[in-house]
């Protein structure tokens, strides 16, 4: 992790910045940022439907990352309802976000918990993303873009995955 993504976390997690792709922006005063819980409220019941049909995408014996993010904490709430035996493998980089599956196995990825997100992040994350052979790829858009798609607050994790790979793509 570069010195600049270091401290564009330390100041996003002091929320002084807000994370933007490729960047960040000055918090105002008295931030603008939403809480967890009510970007997680903001659109419920569509999160919630998306959370449902996500135990569809999900095959048997595959190995799904849930990015942070209020949507795939929903999908991370359906997926945990799977309880028959060996129905795959979960990386994810929220804590307890699939707490009570007994049929997942859940693998976190380690680093610094961020408080504002309840996620966590930096080189651990990076470095657990960077070798997981993946099937699929659960991801919250940030912002939408004509020019580049559907955008994440945290850009760089999409770029630490290995390359040359036939993937599904399942987002938000």
């Amino acid at each position: 992790m570069t010195v600049r993504r270091r401290v564009l976390y330390k100041l996003a997690d002091g929320g002084l910045v807000i994370r933007t792709p490729g960047g960040a922006m000055v918090a105002p005063s008295g931030s603008m940022e939403k809480t967890f819980l009510q970007r997680s409220e903001r659109m419920a019941e569509a999160k919630d439907a998306l959370g449902r049909a996500s135990r569809r995408w999900w095959a048997k014996g595959e190995t799904v990352v849930l990015d942070s993010g209020t949507t795939t904490w929903y999908i991370a709430r359906h997926l945990a309802t799977k309880t028959e035996p060996g129905c795959g493998y979960a990386v994810t980089r929220r804590p307890r976000s699939l707490a009570g599956s007994t049929g997942i196995q859940t693998r976190l990825t380690g680093g610094v918990y961020r408080r504002t997100s309840h996620d966590l992040f930096g080189n651990a994350v990076d470095d657990a993303l960077g070798n997981i052979l993946l099937t699929g790829y659960f991801f919250g858009a940030g912002a939408l873009s004509f020019h580049k798609g559907a955008m994440n607050y945290d850009a760089e994790i999409v770029q630490v995955f290995p390359e040359g790979r036939e993937e599904k793509s399942f987002g938000d």
